[in-house]
C-alpha cells in the first residue's frame, strides 16, 4: 500500500461523509462544519451507539500542541450540548430526516460527561491515553519511558525540564 498525502482537509471531510465508514462503523454522522458559538467549527460530530457523542477535527500542517487545544475547546463544548442542541445540530445537517428526542434520551445525554468517560476508561480511550504519553515521553527524549514508570519519577522528569528550561530563559 502506498501512502499519498490529501491536498486539502475538505477532501478528506468529503470522503468521510461519503463513507463515514472511514472512521467507524458504528458511528453516525449528525453535523458537518458545526458553529461552536466560540469562534470556531468542529469539522465533523457523530454520535456512538452508547449515546456518547464523538468529535472529528481534522488538521493538516499543525503541530500537535494547536491540535490537541482544539480538540480540547471543542469537547468542552460538546459536554455542554443537551437533546434538543443535537437535534437541531442534525436537523442542519440531515434536514430531511430526524432524531428522536424524549425523557430517557434526555438522561442518557446528560451523563455523558467528559468526567464520567474518563471514570468509565473505555478501552480506546484508554489506548489513546498510553499512545499519547508515550508520543509525549519520546519528544522529551524518555528513551526508557514505559507505561509502568511511576507517576513520581514523571513527576520529577518534568520538574527537571521545567527548571532547566526555566533557568535557560532567566
Amino acid at each position: 500500500m502506498t501512502q499519498g498525502i490529501l491536498p486539502s482537509e475538505q477532501l478528506l471531510e468529503d470522503m468521510i461523509v461519503a463513507e463515514p465508514r472511514i472512521l467507524s462503523s458504528e458511528w453516525m454522522l449528525i453535523g458537518r462544519q458545526v458553529e461552536t458559538g466560540q469562534g470556531g467549527r468542529l469539522d465533523l460530530l457523530a454520535i456512538a451507539p452508547d449515546g456518547s457523542l464523538v468529535l472529528i477535527e481534522l488538521k493538516r500542517d499543525r503541530t500537535p500542541r494547536e491540535v490537541v487545544a482544539h480538540a480540547l475547546d471543542y469537547a468542552a463544548w460538546v459536554e455542554s450540548l443537551d437533546a434538543e442542541d443535537i437535534t437541531r445540530i442534525y436537523r442542519r445537517f440531515q434536514p430531511d430526516r430526524s432524531l428522536p428526542v424524549d425523557a430517557a434520551a434526555e438522561q442518557a445525554l446528560k451523563k455523558r460527561t467528559l468526567t464520567n468517560l474518563y471514570n468509565e476508561r473505555p478501552t480506546w480511550l484508554d489506548n489513546d491515553h498510553k499512545a499519547l504519553d508515550a508520543a509525549v515521553a519520546t519528544a522529551y527524549g524518555w528513551d526508557d519511558y514505559s507505561p509502568d514508570m511511576p507517576n513520581e519519577e514523571i513527576l520529577s522528569r518534568l520538574l527537571a525540564l521545567n527548571l532547566e528550561r526555566a533557568e535557560r530563559q532567566a
